[in-house]
C-alpha cells in the first residue's frame, strides 16, 4: 500500500538503542535501529510480543527518549494508536472524546463536530458516536484509537496494531481510510504480528536479535 511520487521523509531512526536498567538489571530492548519512513509510504515492524515494536513506536511519537542514536520526526504533531483504552476517559460518549482530543490536536472548535463526524463515517462508526466508551467492544476500541490518530490529519501515523479485534467490514473501511490519507502525503509506521498481513500494508521490517539481546528491524528479505 505504497502511494508513488512521495519521497520526503516523515520520520527517520539513526543507530537507535534503548537500554532499561542498571546493572544486573541493565536490558538491551532495541540495538541501533535505522528505518527511514517516506510521505505516502507505510513502514511495518514484525516480531512477537516483547520483540521491541511498541518501544520503537513509543520513542517514535516522542513518548520515550532513546538511549542514544537519533531519531528525526518532521511532523510536530504525529497521530498517535498505541492501542490503550486508558487513555480515553471511559465514562463519556465517543463523540466527546474525539471533539476533546481534536481540540488537543489543534482543530478549531468551529471545525471540531464536522471533522469529528467526518472521521466516525469514514470508519463506519457513525452510529456508535453517543455510546459510552466503556461500553465498546475491543474491536471498537481499536477504531475509536484510529479515528483519534486520523482526526487532526497529520503528516505522520504511529500505530501500533491498530486493528486488533476489528472485524472485517472495519478493516476495510480502516484500510480505505489509512490509503486516503496515504494519498495526502502522509506516512505511516505501525506494528504487527503476521509478516502476509503486514505486507499487504506496506514495506515488511522483520524483528532481528543483537547479541546485545536487543531487537532491530530488519527489511524482509
Amino acid at each position: 500500500m505504497q502511494m508513488s511520487g512521495w519521497c520526503v521523509p516523515v520520520l527517520e531512526f539513526e543507530s537507535v538503542s534503548r537500554v532499561f536498567g542498571r546493572g544486573r538489571r541493565r536490558r538491551v530492548v532495541l540495538d541501533s535501529m535505522n528505518i527511514r519512513v517516506a510521505a505516502g509510504t507505510c513502514l511495518v515492524l514484525v516480531g512477537p510480543n516483547g520483540s521491541g515494536k511498541s518501544t520503537a513506536l513509543r520513542i517514535a511519537a516522542g513518548l520515550l527518549e532513546p538511549t542514544s542514536g537519533r531519531v528525526t520526526p518532521v511532523a510536530r504533531r504525529p497521530g498517535v494508536a498505541l492501542g490503550t483504552e486508558r487513555s480515553f476517559y471511559l465514562r463519556l460518549s465517543v463523540r466527546r472524546n474525539l471533539e476533546f482530543f481534536a481540540h488537543i490536536a489543534g482543530v478549531s472548535a468551529g471545525r471540531s463536530r464536522a471533522t469529528v463526524a467526518g472521521v466516525a463515517a469514514e470508519l463506519g462508526m457513525e452510529r456508535r458516536l453517543d455510546a459510552v466508551v466503556a461500553e465498546l467492544s475491543r474491536g471498537a476500541m481499536s477504531l475509536l484509537g484510529l479515528a483519534r490518530a486520523l482526526i487532526a490529519s497529520p503528516r505522520l501515523l504511529i500505530l501500533d496494531e491498530p486493528l486488533s479485534g476489528v472485524d472485517a467490514f472495519g478493516r476495510v473501511r480502516a484500510r480505505a481510510a489509512l490509503e486516503s490519507r496515504m494519498l495526502q502525503g502522509a506516512g505511516v509506521l505501525m506494528s504487527g504480528h503476521s509478516v502476509e498481513e503486514a505486507s499487504e500494508w506496506g514495506d515488511v521490517l522483520t524483528y532481528s536479535r543483537r547479541e546485545s539481546g536487543g531487537s532491530s528491524f530488519l527489511p524482509r528479505s
